[in-house]
């Protein structure tokens, strides 16, 4: 069983995210009996289901979880750039190989807001270089 929060760097709930926001995404798992190895994956989605970004503590070469009784985990984003519009996470507990999964959860969408009118999925730094028109 796992649960799934999203929350800022000071542990408040998010439901409307800004641009370039830090984010901590947080899963609570809750195994009942034996131990269990396995990883967590976690999946940012837009509304239409296109995955953002991905990740998981495999990925990430870390050695897998120990799973037993209630635990915390989390994802740090700092300074997420993603633009305006409506996302959800996706989080998924499996065996310490990836092969099978133990159980999935989707968030409620959730807002991110960005003062600047680009288009896309992620705003990246630029600068624009004009030469002089007079």
């Amino acid at each position: 069983m796992a649960y799934v929060r999203i929350l800022d760097s000071h542990g408040k709930k998010l439901e409307h995210i800004g641009k370039s926001q830090d984010v901590v995404i947080q899963v609570k798992t809750k195994r009942v009996g034996l131990p269990l190895e396995g990883h967590i994956g976690i999946g940012l989605m837009r509304a239409d289901g296109q995955l953002v970004f991905g990740t998981s503590t495999k990925l990430a070469g870390l050695k897998p979880i120990l799973f037993t009784g209630e635990q915390v985990t989390e994802l740090v984003i700092p300074s997420l750039p993603l633009l305006y519009g409506t996302y959800q996470v996706k989080t998924a507990v499996a065996d310490q190989h990836t092969l099978r999964c133990f159980c999935e959860h989707i968030t409620d969408a959730i807002s991110i807001s960005c003062e600047r009118p680009e288009l896309g999925m992620f705003w990246m730094e630029h600068d624009w270089r004009i030469p002089n028109t007079s």
